[in-house]
């Protein structure tokens, strides 16, 4: 998992996933 903000194991639910997604490309 690419995380390019500090977000901790707090933002991991399948909502943020696709979010983490957007802001790692």
């Amino acid at each position: 998992m690419r995380r390019a903000r500090p977000v901790g194991p707090e933002l991991d639910p399948p909502v943020a996933q696709p979010v983490l997604d957007l802001v790692g490309e």
